[in-house]
């Protein structure tokens, strides 16, 4: 094989090779070209974006952090905003509204995300203790 290319959602990518690492937020299709002596090959494949639902802010290595590298704002069931952050929310609280520092209660909370292509991710996330 010679070339390689790859098209995000029919967008080109430069500088393309044989492996492309991205971490998807909103459903994607990718599609590889691959030339070699006289042929050439397209493969397509579509992501659907899915979204945890659920953070155990306890550190045991299973959804300890939520949305990591997003932007996102975070509420309580009392529509107080009891985080706001720029690499996603491990499930400390950092508001006037409830214990400063501590790991949230157990329940269901709303949150923003703010993405990277402008639009806004609305939808809750559970906070769950062991």
């Amino acid at each position: 094989i010679d070339t390689y290319k790859w098209n995000i959602n029919g967008v080109s990518v430069e500088g393309s090779s044989d492996t492309y690492t991205e971490y998807p937020y909103v459903n994607t299709v990718y599609e590889l070209s691959a030339s070699g002596r006289c042929n050439t090959l397209v493969k397509s494949v579509s992501v659907e974006a899915k979204w945890q639902t659920a953070i155990t802010p306890e550190n045991n290595g299973k959804n300890d952090v939520f949305a990591k590298g997003h932007h996102i704002t975070v509420f309580n069931r009392y529509s107080e905003k009891v985080f706001e952050g720029d690499d996603g929310w491990d499930g400390i609280i950092d508001s006037n509204f409830a214990k400063k520092g501590e790991v949230a209660e157990p329940g269901v909370y709303f949150y923003y995300i703010n993405l990277p292509n402008g639009t806004v991710q609305r939808a809750t996330i559970e906070v769950v203790k062991f």
